[in-house]
């Protein structure tokens, strides 16, 4: 994507992909959490009505904040635990592996 991070900051292409995503996505759930505040400060005239939509849009906008950022950052994270859980059923199924020999088993199954 672009080139000129890459050298000063030592970001690889992917980091920056995923850093720009990051940014976007707070961007742009930072623009629509003002709208809705901005429309519920006009519309609603309770005070604790209003106070308690604030609390929701706010909850809201950061659970879903991190749902989609953590999508980007922790793809793969996720990669790793599924190679890990092929390479163990594998090794069970085969009687192969680095623990098969020693006669251990991984960790949180029975031997």
């Amino acid at each position: 994507m672009l080139n000129w991070p890459e050298s000063p900051l030592g970001l690889s292409v992917g980091a920056q992909d995923k850093l720009l995503s990051t940014l976007a996505i707070v961007a742009v759930l930072g623009l629509l959490q003002w709208l809705a505040l901005s429309l519920v400060g006009r519309r609603i005239e309770d005070v604790r009505e209003r106070y308690r939509w604030r609390k929701t849009i706010t909850y809201v906008g950061f659970a879903l904040g991190l749902f989609l950022v953590g999508r980007i950052w922790i793809a793969g994270l996720r990669d790793l635990t599924t190679t890990r859980f092929r390479y163990w059923s594998l090794s069970r199924a085969t009687g192969a592996g680095p623990r098969a020999s020693s006669g251990r088993s991984w960790p949180g199954t029975p031997s």
